[in-house]
């Protein structure tokens, strides 16, 4: 998983520095010692239970989530810069108000306004941290999962190996899977397409599929084995048996190729 990268400036404000470095002492998000505890580790090491902290942190849409009972929530940032825009406009106030009365007008933030602002920065700019960091985790696991569905799909090429399991709409089964790739029936025609949305042979019918990417994958690949056995067994004869080829994938068929076998 990525490492922590702060993202606030520091040594701009050394009060807030502080305030932040003891704020990140205790995020788990920003401080890596503290992802041990099980429900920590649980949040943080998979992708939902990191985009819902994120959500959480930066909200769905206008900076608003629903919680679990369904109530809509403002996100934590929204909160913090709302929170830091009433103490500007609070400080403004002031201002306004001495230029009314015929005072001097305070360039600087009373003590324990400052001290409230202070506080405040840093807690925005650790939940922009925190937001930062989940956004890096969620790249991280994304980026994963589409290793895995790559490894899962075609794995020994398109030789046809499918997988029938029972469904809503045939209870009796159907082929729901063919060398990894999810199938579906069209929804116009009713027949099995290739559904995987990666897959080179998206789209393409099942049946089209068998006829002008397995078979002839399966032939040339039978082909090239033959051939290699020869020589190995010549070569080898005391050795195991090699693995097959690896065989270039047939393109998917064209749609005159494919209306004209149907």
């Amino acid at each position: 998983m990525p490492t922590t990268t702060k993202q606030r400036t520091t040594g701009e404000n050394v009060e807030a520095d502080k305030v932040y470095a003891r704020l990140a002492a205790f995020s788990p998000v920003l401080n890596p010692s503290l992802r041990d505890t099980a429900g920590t580790a649980l949040a943080l090491g998979d992708l939902h239970g990191c985009e819902a902290l994120l959500v959480e942190l930066v909200g769905e849409k206008d900076g608003l989530y629903r919680d679990e009972n369904g109530k809509p929530q403002t996100a934590g940032i929204p909160v913090a810069e709302a929170r830091l825009e009433a103490m500007d406009a609070e400080f403004t106030g002031l201002q306004a108000r001495a230029k009314r009365e015929g005072r001097r007008c305070p360039t600087e933030m009373p003590p324990d306004m400052a001290a409230r602002r202070v506080e405040q920065e840093a807690r925005l700019g650790a939940a922009r941290d925190e937001a930062a960091e989940l956004k890096k985790r969620i790249a991280a696991f994304k980026a994963e999962e589409e290793k895995e569905a790559a490894r899962r799909l075609l794995p020994r090429g398109p030789e046809g190996t499918g997988k029938l399991c029972p469904t809503a709409d045939a209870p009796q089964g159907r082929l729901v899977l063919i060398d990894g790739q999810s199938v579906a029936p069209d929804p116009k025609t009713g027949e099995l397409v290739i559904a995987e949305a990666k897959s080179p042979y998206h789209g393409v019918r099942v049946a089209d599929y068998r006829e002008f990417v397995v078979h002839p994958y399966l032939l040339e690949r039978q082909r090239l084995y033959r051939e290699q056995l020869e020589a190995w067994r010549r070569d080898h004869p005391n050795d195991p048996l090699p693995a097959k080829p690896p065989v270039p994938w047939p393109p998917a068929p064209k749609a005159k190729q494919a209306k004209a076998a149907r």
